[in-house]
């Protein structure tokens, strides 16, 4: 008889479980990625609470969710972003999936995260875990080509560009005004310094009289 249980993993051994599973489910493989290049990205993350279900003391599903900060109609309530849910392949179709989800949610309200969010593989299937489809942004597209006439006006202020782990701490402050007022936005409780300070993006910062009025992250 196979032994099944569930339990909330911390330290090397969440790593462990959660290299071997996200390693097949979200990348190419064959190769796999590189292990210790992925624990030391990994690793400095705060905020992140991760179950795995367990068959014979081997781990075969789990589910992260990380601590966020969500308006909800006028209020900031504490959240959870869902993220890392994997399923061995031979492991699929028994409901492990499910039931991992169902215990990481219920921990996580215990912990006061009113509230989560994800993005889905599926939506059917997360409907059934009581998920709802959040509204769709409004994307608006347009040739650059128009935006010319404007490099002509002066519209006051200045552009700076920096790259985001030199302004990062401005990049959450920023984020962190425009929720006040944002229905549905959400962001993490902990920004993840790490991954900016490695220096993928550039922002350019918008200031009118010093103050930031806008960014774009790029």
């Amino acid at each position: 008889m196979t032994d099944i249980s569930i339990r909330r993993l911390e330290g090397e051994e969440k790593l462990e479980a959660m290299y071997g599973l996200n390693a097949y489910a979200f990348h190419a493989t064959p190769p796999l990625m590189n292990e210790q290049e992925w624990k030391e990205n990994v690793k400095p993350r705060e905020g992140v609470t991760y179950f795995a279900l367990f068959e014979d003391a081997k781990p075969v599903s789990g589910a992260a969710g990380t601590t966020m900060i969500q308006h909800v109609r006028g209020k900031l309530f504490d959240a959870n972003g869902l993220w890392a849910v994997a399923t061995a392949p031979g492991a699929r179709r028994n409901g492990y999936c499910w039931s991992v989800i169902a215990q990481l949610l219920s921990a996580l309200r215990d912990d006061g995260q009113t509230f989560s969010c994800l993005y889905p593989f599926r939506e059917s299937f997360y409907e059934r875990l009581g998920y709802v489809t959040f509204p769709l942004p409004r994307i608006a597209k347009l040739a650059p080509s128009v935006l010319l006439p404007l490099m002509e006006k002066d519209l006051g202020g200045q552009v700076e560009l920096m790259l985001i782990g030199d302004g990062f701490d401005i990049y959450r402050d920023y984020l962190s005004r425009l929720r006040q007022r944002t229905h549905g936005m959400a962001m993490f409780a902990i920004g993840d310094r790490a991954a900016a300070q490695r220096n993928r993006s550039w922002m350019a910062l918008a200031k009118v009289q010093g103050e930031p009025v806008g960014l774009m992250l790029y």
